[in-house]
């Protein structure tokens, strides 16, 4: 349930009229990369998936006014490659992992490092206060399962100080292992002065230890927000990878062949980013489009995921969907947004064509929201001849010859599909009808390996 301030409706009604016309509310919905790589797509790309936490403990204690909360994340959240396990969360809508001295930093700015904190993550970043109420606060929660939880921070019942504007309530969610962040609203569509987002900064900002530093702005004093809007923050580069698949090599014929296709060392251009998830679709064309490829196990990053056979994007960590596309003899797997960080194993099930030869499945892995970008991968496995089931023997016909000659036999193996067989086996030779007849080499030969072998009588 929203809860809002009311004002007088005479002045309701003039804001609406104005605002209505602001042109700053036209916004894109992906950003231009930063100059590392680092981007956002919005929620015509996002789902809007709000977590209400403020059944937990609140930080502070309202009506707070630049104040700094202090929480020790329950996992490693790596920013830019760089691992941080503290927060500090500032009443005016920001948070970041240095320890400023207490300072809330009331004052926003474009995320320029010529003032204010050289590191931050700015949701709504204003001179905020917490309004007066019975669960008005800041709250900080951890959800989900390792290694996929998420930690929330939301922001619940704020206003402009001095303006009666809000309350206002938004939040922001770092990813374990992904380490994507995203900031979501729930309420601040408020009209008058700095509604939605009109006196605010939204982006990342971060200094490195040395000359390093990046910032990306969303918004900077623009009316762009508004209810259920969903921001994600992620990594974007030209991607790289390598692939192998088992068995490399497997007799022909197998109905329903177990096939595990693996996709690691996933790196992208963006190298200063590449601890954060850059993938979310893998495409493996069909060797052999008269077969069908029927999934059974997909992990990424060693973790194996809940799977199921439909045509959609997952929302939830955790979770993979998988289907055929005909039309273009593929096999797709989707993850949620920007899952992947390293690497995946794809296991599937595909009868194996009778015909000896080496097959090279080809593969890509990308962003949905960046296909151009996709690291293109293959792998081969070769169709061997399966076990022998016949032999033959050339001539094999009757053949009569003179006392004192020879005749040149070979002998052949078979798999039941006729392709020659490789094999280890040994023939014992006898000739009927002669007592003096004699064998060459001798009266035992063996394959050795090979599919046929000759000899002389």
């Amino acid at each position: 349930m929203r809860k809002r301030l009311t004002q007088a409706g005479s002045l309701l009604i003039s804001f609406v009229l104005f605002f209505s016309f602001f042109p700053g509310a036209v916004h894109a919905d992906k950003g231009t990369p930063s100059p590392v790589g680092m981007t956002w797509a919005d929620s015509q790309h996002v789902s809007f998936d709000w977590v209400e936490i403020s059944t937990s403990t609140g930080l502070g204690t309202p009506p707070d006014k630049d104040t700094v909360y202090v929480v020790t994340l329950p996992f490693t959240f790596y920013y830019y490659n760089q691992p941080f396990t503290t927060l500090y969360i500032s009443s005016n809508g920001l948070v970041t992992f240095h320890d400023y001295g207490g300072r809330s930093f009331p004052s926003n700015d474009n995320l320029s490092f010529t003032g204010g904190p050289d590191t931050l993550l700015a949701v709504f970043w204003d001179n905020l206060e917490v309004v007066a109420n019975s669960n008005f606060n800041v709250y900080a929660k951890v959800e989900g399962t390792a290694p996929y939880r998420r930690f929330i921070v939301e922001f619940l019942g704020f206003r402009r100080d001095n303006n009666n504007l809000g309350p206002l309530t938004f939040q922001i969610v770092l990813f374990e292992t992904t380490n994507l962040i995203k900031m979501q609203y729930l309420d601040v569509q408020e009209v008058g002065l700095g509604g939605r987002g009109g006196k605010a900064t939204v982006g990342l900002k971060y200094r490195g230890k040395t000359t390093f530093k990046d910032s990306l702005l969303y918004s900077f004093n623009q009316n762009v927000l508004s209810d259920s809007l969903a921001i994600l923050y992620y990594p974007v580069g030209t991607l790289s990878a390598t692939a192998a698949i088992t068995p490399a090599s497997l007799p022909a014929g197998n109905n329903f062949q177990q096939f595990t296709y693996t996709i690691t060392n996933l790196t992208s251009t963006a190298d200063s980013l590449n601890r954060m998830g850059k993938a979310d679709v893998v495409r493996l064309a069909n060797f052999d489009p008269t077969t069908t490829m029927l999934v059974t196990s997909i992990q990424a990053d060693g973790q194996s995921f809940f799977i199921k056979n439909e045509n959609s994007v997952p929302t939830q960590p955790g979770f993979a969907t998988w289907f055929y596309d005909s039309v273009k003899d593929s096999l797709y797997i989707n993850f949620p947004s920007a899952t992947v960080v390293d690497s995946v194993s794809i296991t599937y099930l595909q009868t194996v064509s009778t015909v000896l030869a080496t097959h090279t499945v080809n593969g890509h892995i990308f962003n949905r929201l960046h296909p151009g970008l996709a690291a293109s991968v293959s792998a081969s496995f070769t169709v061997t001849a399966a076990s022998v089931a016949r032999y033959s023997i050339t001539p094999a016909v009757d053949t009569t010859t003179v006392a004192g000659t020879s005749l040149a036999f070979t002998l052949k193996a078979f798999d039941a599909f006729d392709n020659p067989a490789p094999n280890s086996a040994s023939a014992v030779l006898r000739a009927q009808g002669s007592a003096t007849a004699s064998f060459a080499p001798n009266d035992t030969v063996s394959f050795g390996g090979g599919s046929s072998v000759g000899f002389t009588v």
